[in-house]
């Protein structure tokens, strides 16, 4: 079985549905944000801030090769991590890609709630995420295998 890529906007939960999923193939789990962390020992809202989203980018594909050699797992990507041609070649070609999707409304209210500092989605959230999801609109849709996660529970999509 190859690995299996979750995939998409923040808030519709890669990172839940990721272990809830691993867990019932009996796989490893393994979350992209928290391998960027490790590597560079900070969290990355603080690797966002210090040096900018285009270094970040830069760490999330180097670690992102580092899964050729892995056993097969499920993966929690970050919701850009794919926006590079060569990261959205290396997952299609290591694995199975799904985009997880939720309408606009569903990730404000997850988002909301869920802990953590989100440095793509600063200032005022609803406006922030509007705009993210309007410029990533085009490249969320190009992806064949797409999953609706409002209204469902972590294991009910898992």
């Amino acid at each position: 079985m190859p690995h299996i890529f979750l995939y998409g906007p923040p808030g519709t939960g890669k990172s839940t549905v990721g272990k809830v999923l691993a867990k019932n193939l009996n796989l490893p789990f393994l979350d992209m944000d928290r391998l960027v962390e490790a590597r560079l020992g900070m969290p990355v809202s603080g690797i966002i801030e210090r040096h900018g989203e285009a270094p970040f980018r830069d760490y999330e594909a180097a670690v992102l090769q580092t899964l050729a050699d892995e056993m097969d797992s499920v993966v929690a990507l970050g919701g850009g991590t794919l926006l590079r041609d060569e990261n959205r070649r290396f997952a299609e070609k290591h694995g199975q890609v799904i985009l997880l999707m939720a309408k606009a409304e569903t990730l404000l209210e997850r988002l909301r709630q869920g802990p953590g500092k989100r440095p793509l989605l600063s200032g005022n959230l609803g406006e922030s995420l509007s705009a993210l999801l309007e410029k990533r609109r085009e490249h969320y849709a190009s992806f064949d295998r797409q999953l609706c996660v409002d209204g469902h529970r972590s294991d009910q999509t898992a």
